[in-house]
């Protein structure tokens, strides 16, 4: 009998362990489930912008595709200077097919990794007939090849860009016409910047102006959500018909939301005067005041100071590191 009621009991024991096994099991699977799919939410809904690969700290620049005729001027030598204290490049990059000349290019050449580059002259068969639709390809390509942040020349850097740097695109609003490529930052494995490349023949105006390189890419980010825009007073604002706001108009007030300003050099290249830093600083403009706030808040006069106007070598972008 004792025997009948041990066996008994073993099996009602071999029974519990058995349910309490499987409710282990059921409940391990539903956290691993619940786990599973919180993540891929959060993955769904962050991974539309932001992306694992970080836009890499390269700058690149595309300049003198026409024959230098006038000496690199300083607002030019202060976007290169701005740059490097605002963003704190590893490498900067300076596409050109003549090369620059004059005392502020023997500035800031000490800095750059020069880079000749070819003038292309067609994108498939279409004709490029216009120096800035060259200077678009050329910008294009490097991105596509090496990531980074392009810069047009008459650009100033006033604030940090690092929380920019982990989207896989980067681009600004130019009032209603669209997206404008002055300022771009993207990783070369953009899907964005790609389906652009793609699409950029079909869509290029060799007769136009900014058909491919303004107004598409905001039409196609309406679809290809791969990209983060800004809105225009980060980048581009004042805007080329407000020049006289960033060179005439007084004020001592950097806008808030302004990360780098670009200058539309076509409508304020005849204010670009300045003979001096000196000059620049005190200008009681908006341009003098982005000067000012870029001497209170990074190392520029540093970088100022470690130029050598005399050194002419291509290695000189080295010191890039020894100045961060």
């Amino acid at each position: 009998m004792r025997e009948v009621i041990k066996l008994l009991r073993h099996t009602k024991m071999m029974k519990t362990t058995f349910w309490y096994v499987i409710y282990f099991i059921l409940i391990l699977f539903v956290v691993s489930y619940g786990l599973a799919y919180l993540s891929l939410s959060i993955g769904n809904s962050t991974c539309e912008h932001f992306q694992s690969n970080q836009i890499p700290k390269i700058v690149h620049y595309v300049f003198g595709f026409k024959k230098q005729t006038e000496e690199f001027n300083l607002v030019f030598a202060m976007s290169i200077l701005s740059a490097i204290a605002v963003i704190k490049p590893d490498h900067i990059y300076f596409w050109y097919y003549y090369e620059p000349y004059g005392k502020w290019w023997d500035m800031v050449k000490p800095y750059l990794d020069l880079q000749k580059t070819d003038l292309p002259d067609s994108i498939g068969s279409k004709s490029l007939k216009q120096f800035a639709h060259k200077a678009d390809i050329v910008r294009m390509k490097k991105l596509l090849e090496y990531g980074g942040i392009y810069l047009d020349m008459d650009t100033i850097c006033v604030r940090p860009i690092d929380d920019m740097l982990g989207y896989s695109m980067v681009m600004g609003e130019e009032g209603d016409y669209g997206l404008c490529n002055a300022i771009m930052m993207a990783n070369k494995d953009s899907t964005f910047l790609q389906k652009w490349w793609k699409n950029y023949e079909d869509v290029f105006n060799p007769d136009g102006w900014n058909e491919a390189s303004v107004v598409y890419p905001r039409q196609l980010a309406k679809t290809e959500t791969s990209i983060k825009v800004y809105s225009e007073d980060t980048f581009f604002k004042p805007s080329f018909n407000e020049t006289e706001d960033i060179f005439v108009k007084t004020t001592n007030h950097v806008p808030e939301n302004l990360r780098i300003l670009h200058l539309w050099e076509s409508f304020s290249g005849k204010y670009y005067t300045f003979n001096t830093i000196e000059e620049m600083r005190e200008s009681p403009t908006l341009y003098g005041a982005i000067v000012r706030h870029l001497f209170k808040t990074t190392n520029i006069s540093s970088i100022i100071k470690h130029t050598d106007a005399g050194s002419s070598t291509n290695e000189g972008f080295k010191t890039i590191s020894r100045l961060m």
